[in-house]
């Protein structure tokens, strides 16, 4: 469970000094509730928060509901909890209101109830609460509760997103190009994939450069693709540093470059991808860009072959069968040149039918 957000009081100015001693009264002891909580002394938050929220202060509601939630200086009680956010809720406060629809979405201190999650998310949207906004993007976009509705989706996502809602941009990037998009969302959803990549997403970043490179959504730019994916590899993408490696080793947007080409195979295959590990061995057993090393081009197949790659496998095939960087063993060669045809490997078929016909006995 996340941490809570405790809240603290938003305060305005008073012109009138009647207004600011009633302000003063209701509100006496929010602020220092709110040190103990951030300090972690809860008995004391507890102590200051109860009374104020007793006497109807939303804020105080809200806090004193997340110390239920989360057991924090009160046994842990979601019916409590339930309780306070509701109230809370019904002052018209947008979190308690976010809170609210959740609980009854999971049916927890209440019973399940999604037409209600989807009214008091509704309200806490409306008020301009981002993550209302994104919660209720993402239940009318996969339906839950309701008809999906992925005009309504886009609407809130729209919202939070504008606000610069890093989960909701790359929501509508998602969302505006499932298949069968539009050219106008496909246009859309490169915007939102390139505003989610320019707050440093990885992930996002690997997308636009791919949308770049293919011409998906905006016009094609290799230059383009290649800052991005640099972008993200430089963020410890795997996906990204595989593609870099591909760029620099074809020389699209980038000047070619074997040595680069093989650092960011490398990077990619250290963790885990399978494809540059592949990839990587190849460069080994040709010696390109890297001395020749069959043996760790053997080691490289062998990390791709058992994540099954099959090209991998029938690779790792073709070494045990030649004695390439591994002892000679026509037995693995078969099995590994077996595993590559099942899964529909072309050259692993082809591999696996030569070698049993070569042991078949002569007539």
């Amino acid at each position: 469970m996340k941490q809570p957000v405790w809240r603290s009081l938003a305060r305005k100015v008073c012109v009138a000094a009647l207004g600011t001693w009633l302000s003063l009264a209701v509100h006496a002891g929010f602020d220092e509730g709110l040190v103990a909580a951030q300090a972690g002394n809860f008995l004391d938050a507890l102590k200051y928060w109860q009374p104020l929220a007793a006497q109807g202060h939303r804020v105080s509601q809200y806090n004193l509901a997340l110390m239920y939630q989360g057991g924090k200086g009160v046994p842990q009680d979601a019916g409590q909890a339930f309780r306070w956010f509701l109230k809370s809720a019904e002052a018209g406060y947008a979190p308690a209101q976010n809170n609210l629809a959740l609980m009854y979405g999971r049916g927890e201190g209440v019973a399940a109830d999604e037409a209600s999650a989807l009214a008091w998310l509704t309200k806490a949207a409306e008020q301009g609460l981002v993550e209302a906004q994104v919660n209720l993007g993402r239940r009318l976009a996969s339906g839950t509760g309701q008809a999906r509705d992925d005009a309504k989706a886009v609407l809130w996502y729209t919202k939070a997103a504008d606000s610069g809602d890093l989960g909701a941009q790359i929501s509508l990037g998602r969302l505006l190009s499932r298949p069968g998009a539009s050219k106008l969302n496909e246009a859309l959803a490169s915007k939102w994939y390139e505003a989610a990549a320019t707050q440093g997403h990885a992930v996002s970043q690997n997308i636009i450069a791919t949308r770049y490179q293919l011409g998906r959504g905006l016009e094609a730019n290799d230059t383009r693709a290649a800052e991005w994916f640099e972008k993200a590899a430089l963020n410890g993408n795997a996906q990204a540093q595989f593609n870099l490696a591909v760029l620099f080793g074809a020389g699209r947007g980038v000047a070619m470059d074997q040595t680069k080409e093989f650092f960011w195979y490398k990077k990619a295959a250290d963790q885990g991808l399978a494809e540059a590990q592949f990839n990587l061995g190849s460069m080994y057993a040709a010696g390109q860009g890297v001395a020749k090393d069959v043996q760790a081009a053997a080691e490289l197949y062998r990390k791709a072959a058992d994540q099954g790659l099959t090209s991998a496998q029938n690779n790792l095939g073709a070494m045990y069968e030649n004695g390439d960087g591994v002892n000679r063993d026509l037995t693995l060669a078969i099995e590994w040149y077996q595993k590559s045809a099942a899964r529909g490997n072309e050259w692993g078929q082809r591999n696996l039918q030569r070698l049993r016909a070569a042991a078949q006995p002569s007539r």
